[in-house]
């Protein structure tokens, strides 16, 4: 439990007595420390300690909706902008695939250093996916848009389609991706928006027609529209049908006020005579 933060140490109390600790790094240096949230996060790492601070900080006016991109979220790749911009999972998959095969020779151990151990991998593994989402939200958010939009996601109801499934939507980070690009997008002063999710996959982002069979049965990541013959990769075209349907609600949003600024009554005039 940290005790008091200084401009160049901060204190902790232990077992052992309260002792300090020099601040070797500290990127606030010219802020007010006196100023820092009471919450904070300590951790002993390679013979280091780390204090993760909490600050307040002012966002930037909000931009006007000019330029948007889309976005898909998925499991094999995490991330697809309309903008034809791919962050694939592969070596993230690859990384949290050893650390559960490592977890399953551990947990048939069962001994107290497999548990000890096991504790260690999950911080380790925690870690590796809050770096990589962390790396991701940041090179999106400094793309020359001043407008995201995310599909509102429900992984809840996409359950029960086999183990396999399962367990990818179990280790898929995809919220802990959305909030880093939430405050990331506000301090920059751009926007996160949200449209329906519901036949993104399957619309063709080039005429519009939805049909199921625009999936490939073979590769899920070809779309090919049955329809007008358009083809590309399934990410991308569902990524420009998230901006597209973006850009469609907001034009019927402005019809419709158009509407209710139309249809309002206009007040009688009288005719004055002189």
């Amino acid at each position: 439990m940290v005790c008091a933060i200084g401009k160049e140490t901060f204190a902790v109390a232990t077992t052992q007595g309260r002792i300090k600790l020099g601040i070797i790094n500290n990127p606030f240096i010219k802020e007010d420390y006196k100023t820092f949230s009471t919450t904070c996060e300590l951790s002993y790492r390679n013979g280091n300690w780390y204090l993760t601070v909490f600050v307040e900080t002012e966002c930037e006016e909000p931009l006007p909706t000019k330029d948007v991109l889309g976005i898909d979220r998925g499991c094999i790749n995490i991330a697809v902008c309309s903008n034809n911009q791919f962050f694939n999972s592969k070596h993230l998959r690859n990384i949290k695939g050893k650390y559960r095969h490592l977890r399953k020779k551990l947990q048939a151990k069962g001994t107290r250093s497999a548990k000890r151990l096991l504790k260690k991998l999950s911080g380790r593994e925690n870690r590796f996916v809050k770096d990589t989402n962390h790396c991701i939200s940041k090179q999106i958010v400094a793309l020359p848009f001043d407008t995201f939009v995310l599909e509102k996601l429900e992984v809840s109801s996409q359950t029960g389609k086999g183990k396999a499934f399962n367990t990818r939507i179990a280790n898929w980070s995809w919220y802990q991706l959305e909030q880093f690009l939430i405050y990331k997008a506000l301090l920059k002063g751009k926007k996160i928006e949200y449209v329906d999710a519901r036949y993104t996959s399957q619309k063709c982002s080039v005429c519009g027609y939805v049909y199921r069979g625009n999936r490939s049965k073979k590769n899920s990541s070809d779309f090919h529209c049955r329809r007008c013959g358009f083809r590309c990769h399934a990410d991308l075209n569902a990524s420009r049908n998230i901006k597209n349907n973006y850009i469609a609600m907001l034009g019927s949003a402005s019809h419709r006020r158009l509407l209710s600024i139309s249809q309002t009554p206009q007040p009688e005039l009288e005719t004055v005579l002189s």
